[in-house]
């Protein structure tokens, strides 16, 4: 709902449906009446004597059955502004979800690395506990720290994934970029 408010595309679209519904109000109208007067400052001579003024009055009707089809027309072109509205809506909902569950999956893998790496940070404890009483090579320490740098720098990588996911969420919202 936050996105639809604030995404000017979705706004210029319900501009433009409400701009037909407009038309579809004042198309199965009659022009309005058209009353003109006019004072001749020379009086022209006509057959039937000197004119000194002149009045008329003007009703457009339109032909038989052309009020209907013209409302019927705007009508039609209202539905489908309508349907292209409805359509850029959802097509917005769903980019708003699909990047809010990305965001979800990348938050809970940074979880899980996070686990992993205090598991090795424990298991690394305990095997410099083992080193320390001969039950275990410098090699299983060296193998354990290799494997917590890999997956800080996965941790690295997934976290400037979510900061760049976040912007585009955000973008999507219309919202200013969080730091």
């Amino acid at each position: 709902l936050e996105a639809q408010q604030a995404n000017p595309e979705i706004q210029a679209f319900e501009l433009r449906y409400q701009l037909a519904e407009e038309k579809v109000r004042e198309v199965d109208r009659v022009p309005e009446t058209q009353i003109t007067a006019g004072v001749f400052v020379s009086e022209p001579e006509t057959r039937t004597g000197a004119q000194k003024a002149r009045f008329s009055v003007i009703q457009m009707l339109p032909w038989f059955g052309t009020l209907s089809t013209r409302q019927q027309y705007a009508t039609a072109l209202a539905e489908s502004e309508y349907l292209e509205y409805a359509v850029a809506r959802r097509k917005l909902a769903l980019k708003v979800t699909r990047q809010y569950y990305n965001l979800y999956a990348l938050r809970a893998k940074q979880d899980v690395l996070d686990r992993n790496i205090a598991l090795l940070e424990t298991s690394e404890q305990l095997a410099l506990k083992a080193v320390e009483v001969d039950q275990a090579s410098a090699v299983d320490v060296l193998r354990l720290q290799i494997r917590q740098n890999e997956l800080n720098q996965q941790r690295e990588i997934l976290q400037q994934e979510y900061f760049s996911g976040r912007a585009a969420f955000n973008g999507l919202l219309n919202r200013a970029p969080e730091s």
